[in-house]
């Protein structure tokens, strides 16, 4: 006889359009480009025994409806679930939970997400449903709990005084499920092989900057050896390409050098991308991440305005930003540039004033950076950072004027024939430019704005 196993599901819940809510940041995806939600991905590598019988789903890849995702669960008939909930559409979430609770009364659920890591106590007073919070998703704390029902710091449940810590020193979680990584097929226009494995070397953000929350979570990395055993087994499932998700990828110059060192030995064949900053880039980074096969840097530039940036405690020059697209290009590394739609100083009526001036200046210093890519996001306040920025404040107010903005900029800038033969120039295989002409349609032409208000 075959023994009784718990019944976990990880879920990603539906939602009223595609949304991200994966690494304590959540918001809504661009086109159709969805990433796999780390913090589930991760967690699944703890109950790879046979204690557990563990499916997943993910409602906003397979375009469930809150019906059909309900008759899923139900189906699996969980005992626990660990569900993803994100603060833009926390209402929805809410609701959704609700409706799960009521379905599986006995059923114990457990939230991951921005609101919940970053605003526990309010996440728990609004929705009710949740039994608890992963307050680190890199953690055994769920695993633990379900096996002996032993309260942790990282388990954070109803009655539970004050938020969560940030985390310093190192970490290392299991491989995650194999079924759980492959279930989906998530592809990305950078590739050959669009089909690609996300996996992280660090944890939080060690920088401050006032627009962003990712620091709050502290920072952490992983150990080279543990890096380089995951390469192998992405290489193991098939995998060609990677999306190395962490928030500054080269903080730590002389570990990421080794880190890519160690890469370089193993002879492993992968074409991967990144997220950094300019000021992290320089001619050695640059020239052993080209011979590793990366594919693309973005980078977050913000805004041309520098004294903006520092006044938000980001202190990055302009012509540091304008120094690493330059070294970029030199290795022929693709380069992506990041903005935040509006983002410069207050005019002289305290608001942000000039929009066509604005505008005019950015495509100038687009020109001047030669980017690849481009990618606005309309800002909207982030759980657990301070909101007492004027700046950031009004971008909140002009939210609409800042998605009109973050739209036009776009078209101008893919419809320049120097970007479109760049495009061009950058597809290496069939599967690649399909995939790069569905992106750059819903891109160019988004059935609904790039951001909406929560």
């Amino acid at each position: 006889m075959r023994p009784f196993r718990k019944r976990l599901l990880l879920l990603n819940p539906p939602a009223p359009a595609p949304v991200f809510r994966d690494c304590y940041c959540s918001g809504y995806a661009k086109g159709r480009l969805t990433v796999h939600p780390l913090d589930l991905q991760i967690q699944s590598g703890f109950f790879q025994d046979t204690e557990f019988h563990v499916e997943y789903i993910d409602a906003v890849q397979e375009g469930l409806s809150v019906r059909e995702a309900l008759r899923r669960i139900g189906s699996f008939a969980p005992e626990a679930i660990l569900t993803l909930v994100g603060d833009v559409v926390l209402e929805h979430d809410a609701r959704f939970l609700e409706q799960v609770r009521a379905m599986l009364p006995q059923c114990r659920l457990f939230a991951s997400g921005d609101i919940a890591r970053f605003c526990p106590q309010e996440a728990l007073e609004r929705m009710p449903a949740v039994d608890g919070i992963l307050a680190d998703f890199s953690s055994s704390a769920l695993l633990v709990h379900l096996r002996q029902d032993i309260p942790s710091d990282l388990l954070l449940r109803g009655g539970h005084n004050g938020d969560c810590a940030p985390l310093t020193g190192t970490y290392e979680h299991p491989l995650p499920r194999a079924d759980v990584i492959g279930k989906y097929r998530r592809q990305l226009p950078f590739f050959r092989v669009p089909e690609y494995y996300s996996l992280a070397t660090s944890y939080g953000c060690p920088y401050n900057c006032l627009y962003c929350n990712t620091h709050c979570l502290g920072y952490r990395t992983r150990a080279v050896h543990h890096v380089i055993e995951e390469l192998h087994y992405a290489a193991e499932l098939g995998y060609k390409s990677l999306y190395i998700r962490d928030a500054t990828f080269f903080f730590d110059r002389e570990r990421a050098l080794l880190l890519l060192q160690a890469w370089r030995r193993t002879r492993l064949s992968f074409e991967w991308i990144c997220f950094s900053r300019p000021d992290l880039i320089d001619e050695e980074i640059a020239e052993a991440a080209a011979s590793l096969g990366c594919r693309l840097i973005m980078l977050g530039v913000e805004t041309f305005d520098d004294v903006c940036l520092t006044g938000l405690s980001r202190h990055l020059p302009r012509e540091t930003t304008r120094r690493a697209f330059r070294i970029l290009r030199k290795h022929r590394i693709p380069r992506a540039a990041q903005f935040i739609a509006g983002l410069r100083r207050l005019g002289s009526h305290g608001d942000l004033s000039g929009i066509q001036e604005y505008e005019a200046e950015l495509m100038g210093f687009l020109s001047a950076l030669e980017p690849d890519h481009i990618s606005f996001s309309v800002y909207h306040p982030r759980p657990g950072v301070p909101r007492d920025s004027a700046v950031l404040e009004a971008l909140t107010r002009d939210r609409v004027a800042c998605e009109r903005l973050a739209r036009r900029v776009t078209r101008r800038f893919y419809v320049r024939p120097r970007t479109i033969l760049r495009q061009i120039a950058g597809i290496r295989s069939l599967a690649q430019f399909a995939f790069q002409v569905r992106t750059a349609a819903r891109l160019l032409f988004p059935p609904s704005p790039l951001s909406r208000a929560p």
